[in-house]
């Protein structure tokens, strides 16, 4: 396997490095470093987000998604962050990634979930879908 490729999208502002994984000449999986999350826990604590996470169908299962994620804390924490975070939607498609994340030693916040970038209010109905989403965090 070849080694990851890391790309800083905005080199003036710093906002995002995307790191793309390739095998054989082939993307199998990417995912984002987000300077400046949207999520309100940690928008204004200067905490990065690791955000939009994929690895190809057919490559799961097999440790990419981990070194992906391994490489953007490597990278946060070579920047000097303390912590990160990351979200993860909240039905089935979504079940190893939440897995994983917990083996990787990212826990809750505490904070409960949100929708599109706000939290969800007690009693009102929402779509479960890509936008419903629920926080955790890791220190470096």
């Amino acid at each position: 396997m070849r080694d990851f490729h890391v790309i800083q999208t905005n080199r003036q502002n710093c906002i995002r490095t995307v790191c793309l994984l390739e095998r054989q000449n082939q993307l199998i999986g990417y995912g984002n470093l987000l300077r400046a999350s949207e999520y309100p826990a940690f928008k204004n604590t200067n905490t990065p987000e690791i955000n939009d996470v994929w690895i190809h169908e057919k490559m799961r299962h097999h440790g990419f998604g981990k070194m992906l994620i391994l490489n953007l804390d490597d990278t946060a924490r070579k920047e000097g962050y303390k912590e990160v975070d990351i979200g993860v939607g909240l039905y089935q498609d979504y079940g190893a990634a939440q897995k994983l994340y917990i083996k990787m030693g990212y826990i809750p916040d505490g904070m409960g979930i949100t929708y599109k970038s706000s939290y969800v209010t007690p009693g009102e109905q929402y779509p479960v879908d890509d936008d419903l989403i629920f926080w955790m965090k890791k220190s470096l």
